[in-house]
Parts: structure tokens; C-alpha cells; sequence
């Protein structure tokens, strides 16, 4: 497969470097769409385009979350029900957010497509998508690494605290009577839960304000790396085909705005739910390993598929499997449009996350043999499912 990273690296090159940033909509993106397009019809693909209008622009919930947040914890030491309610909302909110700005975008002028190539078999008995998404997000403007490194970790901090909040106060107001809690101690724990909300939030809206742009990130490993490794496999499998395997390359559009292309194309592309599945390939070249996604806990919480993620740990035994607390990829729409369907990205690199979204995702950061790891483990699942 070393030559075939090679051509992979070329690839995410080409898209991060000349083409460079590409959000959902522009001219980036349209010029990385046809090129693709183009490699996939010499590839010997049937190519088809699936419009997807109404794309929403991006809204940042952050603000509104974080000075919930300081105001639910300050309401902790009198009522339990402010920050109940705070939890609640962490996972509903964005939801319904999501979909109203999906409802006022229906009649907007921003459009794109899905790009879906197609190898046939020659008798079918199954069909495997091998999908990315082609778009960028917007580029954090804020230098260095220690402050993004910090960020990340409070983002992570951000949901077990609003969890333990919860917990104490059903300690504290429901449960009073059989754990009877000491004044002075529940005193202090309100103090040093509102003291971190406050450092938190604090914190979180002054990165805001620093990291704020107008650029694009140019998204080397997020995600021209699972591009790359799908067209890479487009041109092996041309030459090598399965004989009762149909492969879809699905390039999507509009995932850093809320999976939009992958929710189209779950809920318009015509497809035998029976016998489709689907590999997700999302920020696969940079890392000293892979990692195959279990699940996501956003709301409604999914699961990826636990026959295709046995097959993962199969091809690539020392394989680890990682939740998205609120996260989502593509593969959360391909779930909810009733394909069974995993998902593969890379990690071990610490620079892997200072660089995620900012002007600095570029190809000289992405390896030839991080792109190796996900051709080989993508490449054995389907001659796993071949046979």
C-alpha cells in the first residue's frame, strides 16, 4: 500500500495546497468537487451529483451555553432545577438549534452537491459505501498551542462537570433525607463549582474573541486525508474489483455546518438499507494510530455498527474504539438514515488537536503512512465483507 499512500498524499496536496480552503458552497469547494469528479470518472467510476441546497451558515452556540452555565451554577446552592434543566439543554439545544437553522436556510441561495461514484459488481450481493466529507471549517485565529491545548481540555471537562453538578444536587435537594449533606461542605462545593464556571467561561469567551476570522481553515488531515483515501481506493479498486461487492465513493458536502450532506444523501439516495454499509473515513492522516469511533452520545445518542467494528478490530487487532461525547461525523446521519455504517480517524499525535480547525491544517502535517494505516484497515474490511 506504500505507493498507493504516496497517491494519497498527492491527493490531500493538492486539495489542502492548491485548492486550499473549501467551505460548503464556494468556489474551494466546487474546484475541489470537480477534481475529484475528475479522478473518479478516470477511475472508471459511474459519477452522479446529488444537489443540496439550503446550506445554513455557521452559528456560534458557545456564548449562550457558557453564561447558562455560570447562571445555573450560581441557582445550585438554593434549587436544583436550574442546573437540571442546564443538563438537559446541553443536549437538546444544539439539536433543535440545528434543525431550525436548517428550516430558515431551506430557501437560501447556498447550495453544493454530494459527489457519489460508483464501482458495480458484477454480481451483487451487497454494497459498501466509502464516504468523506470535502469541506472545511472556519480557521481559530489563536497562536501557539498552549491556549488551544487548554481549550480542548476544558471542552472535554465542559460535560462530566455539568454531570457532577447534577449529581451533587440530587445529593443535596432530593436525596437530603437519607445522605444528609453538612451546610459548611455543601458551601464549600457550591463555591468551587461556580469559581470553575466563572474560570471557564471566562476563558472559553476570551478564546472566542481571540480566535475569531473570516478565513478558512485549508483542512489538510480534516478532511482532505479521508478524501484522499477514498479516491486512492476508487483507482485501486478500478483496477481490482470485488466480484460481489458494489463500492459508492461518497464525497459530502457541508459537514462542518451540521451534516447536511450526509443527512441528503440518508434521506434521498436511493439504497437497499438490507444490504448497504458504510466506512467513514474523517482526519485519518495524522497519528501514530488509528481509532475506530463506537458511538456518539449527542442527542438521540447512536452507535456505529458492532458487526463492522468487529471487523475494524479484526483487520487491525491493536485498534482502539473512542466515544464522541457531543460530537458527530457524517457517519451519525448515515445511522439515522437507517444504514449500518462505522467510522475511522487517527490519533496519537499531540498536534493532531492544536491544529484542527485553524490555517496551520496543512499537507506537511499529514503522513504517508497515517494514510497507509486507514488504506490497509478500509481495504480489508471489504475483502472481509467480500467473502
Amino acid at each position: 500500500m506504500a505507493s498507493l499512500g504516496e497517491r494519497a498524499l498527492e491527493i490531500v496536496k493538492h486539495l489542502s495546497g492548491e485548492i486550499g480552503p473549501r467551505p460548503a458552497g464556494s468556489e474551494g469547494e466546487r474546484r475541489a468537487l470537480e477534481y475529484a469528479e475528475g479522478l473518479l470518472r478516470r477511475a472508471g467510476a459511474k459519477v452522479e451529483r446529488q444537489e443540496v441546497r439550503g446550506i445554513p451558515s455557521p452559528i456560534p452556540l458557545r456564548v449562550v451555553g457558557l453564561v447558562a452555565l455560570v447562571g445555573s451554577v450560581w441557582d445550585l446552592r438554593r434549587s436544583p432545577w436550574s442546573v437540571w434543566i442546564y443538563l438537559a439543554c446541553f443536549f437538546l439545544l444544539p439539536r433543535l438549534v440545528s434543525a431550525a437553522r436548517k428550516r430558515l436556510a431551506a430557501s437560501s441561495e447556498r447550495a453544493s452537491f454530494n459527489l457519489i461514484g460508483r464501482h458495480e459488481a458484477e454480481e451483487e450481493r451487497a454494497t459498501l459505501i466509502l464516504c468523506a466529507h470535502i469541506d472545511t471549517a472556519r480557521a481559530s485565529r489563536v497562536p501557539g498551542e498552549a491556549l488551544p491545548r487548554i481549550h480542548r481540555l476544558l471542552q472535554r471537562a465542559w460535560l462530566p462537570f455539568i454531570a457532577l453538578a447534577s449529581a451533587l444536587a440530587l445529593v443535596r435537594h432530593a436525596l437530603g433525607s437519607w445522605l444528609p449533606m453538612p451546610e459548611p461542605l455543601w458551601l464549600v462545593i457550591w463555591r468551587t463549582c461556580f469559581a470553575y464556571a466563572v474560570i471557564f467561561a471566562a476563558f472559553e469567551l476570551g478564546y472566542m474573541a481571540l480566535s475569531w476570522g473570516k478565513g478558512f481553515s485549508p483542512g489538510a488531515n480534516d478532511n482532505a486525508s479521508g478524501v484522499a483515501v477514498v479516491l486512492a481506493l476508487a483507482e485501486r479498486f478500478a483496477v481490482r474489483r470485488p466480484k460481489h461487492l458494489s463500492l459508492l465513493y461518497v464525497l459530502f458536502t457541508a459537514e462542518e455546518v451540521g451534516l447536511v450532506g450526509s443527512e441528503r444523501f440518508a434521506k434521498g439516495w436511493p439504497l437497499d438499507r438490507k444490504s448497504t454499509y458504510a466506512v467513514n473515513l474523517d482526519m485519518v492522516g495524522c497519528g501514530r494510530r488509528l481509532h475506530y469511533v463506537r458511538g456518539s452520545w449527542a442527542f438521540p445518542p447512536r452507535r456505529t455498527d458492532r458487526r463492522l467494528n468487529g471487523l475494524l478490530r479484526r483487520a487491525c487487532p491493536g485498534i482502539r474504539g473512542r466515544w464522541y461525547w457531543l460530537g458527530r461525523s457524517d457517519f451519525y446521519s448515515l445511522l439515522g438514515g437507517g444504514i449500518p455504517a462505522c467510522s475511522l480517524g487517527a490519533e496519537g499525535d499531540r498536534r493532531r488537536d492544536v491544529v484542527y480547525h485553524t490555517e496551520r491544517d496543512t499537507a506537511d502535517r499529514v503522513s504517508v503512512e497515517a494514510l497507509v494505516r486507514s488504506l490497509d484497515e478500509t481495504s480489508e474490511v471489504s475483502e472481509t465483507s467480500e467473502v
